[in-house]
């Protein structure tokens, strides 16, 4: 009942949490984007990935500090500082990845005048490919703070890669349907709670079979001192 209860808090706060950092910061992050595109330069790519790095680092710290307060019931040696520290780190990775697939797509519409020129199984391979990546690339500051403190937390890498490879295409998908921008506004803020949820289940089920497991006895006790 305990692990049902983690389990639950875990997915809500995830969901929550990836609103913010999906949904109005993932606005923000295309939006930079798309102009960087309208005008496809080397200096515009630039300033357009070093923008999306930061708000990659704010999204992270907004799911990092909503993990955590869900995190510290069952391990409170993990402090708040370095748990959220990781995850804005490796939010700044994960967006570089995820905002791959809009980049591709929007280079295709660029140079061969639609995004349709790479197909159905070529977008969905790119969102597949990019959400994986993108877990990878958020959990693995996440795993040096977890694994003093769980063992076979390299599961970690695995279940985020897993639950991102999930989400994404479908929250890409969602998105892609919408047109007007109140709809769009909406529909992205719904889909982002959701494609967070997903994931968050998938990652969290992981999260509760490894806290589960006895605690690495050698670093727990100085951890958080």
């Amino acid at each position: 009942m305990e692990k049902m209860r983690f389990w639950l808090r875990w997915v809500a706060a995830n969901g929550l949490a990836e609103v913010v950092a999906l949904g109005i910061v993932g606005i923000g992050a295309t939006i930079v984007v798309d102009q960087a595109l309208a005008d496809p330069t080397l200096t515009s790519i630039v300033v357009a990935g070093i923008a999306v790095s930061l708000f990659g680092a704010i999204a992270g710290f907004v799911l990092g500090w909503a993990q955590w307060t869900v995190l510290r019931g069952c391990v409170p040696t993990i402090r708040m500082r370095s748990w959220v520290a990781a995850t804005a780190i490796g939010g700044v990775f994960s967006w570089l990845f995820a905002m791959t697939p809009n980049t591709v797509m929007g280079l295709t519409a660029t140079n061969a005048g639609s995004p349709a020129a790479l197909g159905i199984a070529g977008l969905l391979a790119i969102a597949v490919a990019a959400g994986a990546a993108s877990g990878v690339g958020l959990s693995a500051p996440q795993f040096y703070v977890l694994r003093s403190q769980v063992k076979n937390a390299g599961w970690w890498l695995a279940a985020n890669a897993l639950a991102w490879m999930i989400a994404t295409p479908l929250f890409l998908a969602v998105v892609a349907q919408t047109s007007s921008l109140l709809v769009a506004l909406i529909v992205t803020l719904v889909a982002a709670g959701i494609a967070g949820a997903i994931a968050a289940a998938i990652h969290g089920g992981v999260l509760v079979w490894l806290l589960a497991a006895p605690a690495r006895n050698d670093t727990l006790q100085t951890e958080g001192q």
